[in-house]
């Protein structure tokens, strides 16, 4: 009987879709979720004044963000929102405020327009659709996080990376290739997962 090679790629394409029907059926309220968050993140997450935070626009049911980033402003730091620049580049990220015209790119998602200045931001608020116990990520499969933060790095320049999700997106354990890099932290609406906690 032949061996059986085990394909990574495969392994995460059969748990983003699980994993994306099992989010796009949750029934959990998201406002009382995205408060949790806040509250999860004021008492145990201190920042250094003045950051840039790399936010998201919520799409197919993922976790909303704008209490946080509410909260996040109020605290005196800059929301700024990934931009695709085409399908191979690192992102690049524009600042988000109420006055941001924003304008949906060709797969739907909405960017800044490009008035909006250009900011490179040290932390990440990332989105997910599953997480385990090492704080490793399943994301999309595009790998734009991914080479944007590889090339934050290879220019030396050091970024915080922190999971937003729901606490039932954890599963046992993620397939990790190796240019995948885990998350710093991950807050769900119940807790922070961190290492070193």
């Amino acid at each position: 009987m032949p061996q059986q090679i085990y394909d990574i790629r495969q392994h995460k394409a059969d748990l983003r879709k699980k994993q994306s029907a099992l989010r796009n059926a949750l029934n959990l309220d998201s406002k009382i979720a995205s408060k949790n968050i806040v509250a999860i993140f004021k008492n145990n997450i201190e920042l250094e004044q003045k950051t840039v935070i790399a936010s998201y626009r919520p799409i197919n049911n993922e976790t909303p963000v704008d209490d946080l980033e509410n909260f996040l402003r109020q605290e005196g730091h800059t929301i700024v929102l990934p931009v695709m620049n085409g399908k191979e580049n690192p992102l690049i990220f524009r600042e988000y405020n109420k006055d941001t015209v924003l304008v949906k790119n060709n797969i739907g998602i909405e960017e800044p327009s490009e008035d909006s200045k250009k900011l490179l931001p040290s932390v990440f608020l990332v989105p997910l659709l599953a997480f385990d116990k090492r704080l490793r990520r399943l994301g999309y499969g595009g790998g734009y996080y991914d080479r944007t933060i590889r090339n934050f790095a290879e220019h030396g320049h050091k970024t915080i990376l922190i999971g937003i999700g729901y606490s039932v997106q954890e599963i046992d354990v993620i397939p990790c290739g190796k240019f995948d890099r885990p998350m710093d932290m991950i807050v769900t609406e119940k807790k922070l997962h961190a290492l070193n906690l």
